[in-house]
C-alpha cells in the first residue's frame, strides 16, 4: 500500500489533487478554487472511487482561529467504481475569515483529506468591507444625530399679536418649540409635526416691553439639539384706530343639536366677544375671544332644528366692529 500524498501535479494555485493507492483500490481527489462571482466564490470537487467500498466526503471551511465549520451540503456518498463532480459555492461574507476549503474522504479503509486555500483577495476584500462598514456606520451615526440646522423669526412683535417661526431640523426624532423667559421660565410651547417646516405663535401679552427666547428643539436615542432666537414684545402705545376683524369663519355651518360651534379669526382688537344667538337676540352661547384666534362655542340642547347666528364682536376703548355667520343646529 503506498502512502497517501497532495501533489502539486495539475493543481492551481490555491488547490490540491490527492492520489491514495491500497489494496483496496485507490481514491483520486482534486479541489480547486473555481469562478469568482458577484455574490460567491465557488471550488471545483472531482471524486474518483476505485476502491471497492462507498466513499463518503464531507465539506468544511477552516476559520483562522482553528475551528472548523461544516459547509453546505455538508456531504454526499460516491459509490465504488464510480466518480463524482460538485460546485462548492461559498459567500464572500462567510469566508472573510476563512484560511482553507477541505474535503474529507472516508470509507472503512480510507481516511483522507483534500485541502484548497482561500485566495489572497479575500485580505484586501477584508479591509475594504471593514472600511465600507466604517463609512457606512459613520454615515448612519452622522444621519441619527438630531440638528436644528435654521431657525428663523421676527426679532421684534407686538404683544397679543401672531407670528410664525420657521425651522429646519435634521434626524428622526421628536421636535418641539419653546417661549421661554430670560429666567428660563416656559411661557408658551408645543410639539412640532413631523414634516412641519414652519408653526404660527401668539406673542403673549404685555403691559411693557419684555424680551423672551425662542426655542427649537429635537430629541432621540442619540443625542438632542437646540436652536435659540431672541424675541422682544413691544406693547405700543394706546391706539386711537378702530378694531378691526381681518379673518372670521365657522369650521362647519351645520352642527348637531347640543353640539359646539369652533370660530376662527383675526382680529385687532383689545377684547372681543364670541355669541351665538336667534332671531330674537337671545344669547344662547358666549365666549371671549383670545390670542390663539380660536374660540369654541357649546350649545345647549333645543330639540328641534334651530337657525342661529355667530356674531364676532370686538372692542377697542369705545369703539367696536362686528361680524355674523349663520348656522343651523339639528337633532
Amino acid at each position: 500500500m503506498s502512502e497517501s500524498q497532495l501533489l502539486p501535479i495539475d493543481a492551481a494555485p490555491g488547490g490540491a489533487v490527492l492520489l491514495y493507492e491500497s489494496a483496496n483500490g485507490a481514491v483520486h481527489a482534486s479541489l480547486r478554487l473555481g469562478a469568482l462571482r458577484a455574490g460567491r466564490i465557488t471550488f471545483a470537487l472531482r471524486a474518483i472511487n476505485a476502491t471497492r467500498e462507498p466513499l463518503l466526503v464531507t465539506f468544511y471551511a477552516h476559520v483562522r482561529d482553528g475551528t472548523e465549520v461544516p459547509l453546505s451540503p455538508f456531504s454526499l456518498w460516491v459509490d465504488a467504481g464510480t466518480h463524482a463532480t460538485l460546485d462548492l459555492p461559498v459567500p464572500w461574507l462567510a469566508m472573510l475569515g476563512t484560511r482553507a476549503i477541505s474535503a474529507r474522504l472516508q470509507s472503512r479503509h480510507v481516511h483522507q483529506r483534500v485541502e484548497a486555500a482561500m485566495p489572497r483577495l479575500l485580505a484586501p476584500l477584508w479591509f475594504l468591507a471593514g472600511a465600507l462598514l466604517v463609512l457606512v456606520g459613520g454615515y448612519l451615526w452622522l444621519a441619527l444625530q438630531p440638528r436644528v440646522v435654521a431657525l428663523d423669526a421676527p426679532s421684534r412683535v407686538v404683544a397679543g399679536s401672531h407670528f410664525d417661526l420657521r425651522f429646519a431640523a435634521r434626524g428622526p426624532g421628536a421636535r418641539t418649540w419653546s417661549l421661554e423667559g430670560l429666567d428660563g421660565s416656559r411661557v408658551d410651547g408645543g410639539a412640532l409635526a413631523g414634516g412641519a417646516s414652519v408653526v404660527t405663535i401668539a406673542a403673549p401679552r404685555a403691559d411693557r416691553e419684555r424680551t423672551y427666547v425662542l426655542r427649537v428643539s429635537e430629541r432621540n436615542a442619540f443625542g438632542s439639539a437646540d436652536a435659540t432666537r431672541p424675541l422682544v414684545v413691544e406693547t405700543p402705545a394706546p391706539s386711537n384706530d378702530p378694531p378691526r376683524i381681518t379673518e372670521f369663519s365657522l369650521d362647519a355651518n351645520d352642527v348637531r343639536d347640543g353640539g359646539t360651534i369652533v370660530a376662527r379669526y383675526r382680529v385687532d382688537a383689545e377684547r372681543g366677544d364670541v355669541l351665538a344667538t336667534d332671531a330674537q337676540g337671545t344669547i344662547w352661547a358666549e365666549a371671549p375671544t383670545n390670542a390663539s384666534g380660536v374660540t369654541t362655542l357649546q350649545l345647549p340642547r333645543f330639540g328641534r332644528r334651530k337657525e342661529l347666528q355667530v356674531r364676532l364682536v370686538v372692542r377697542r376703548g369705545a369703539q367696536l366692529a362686528a361680524s355674523g355667520l349663520g348656522v343651523v343646529a339639528t337633532p
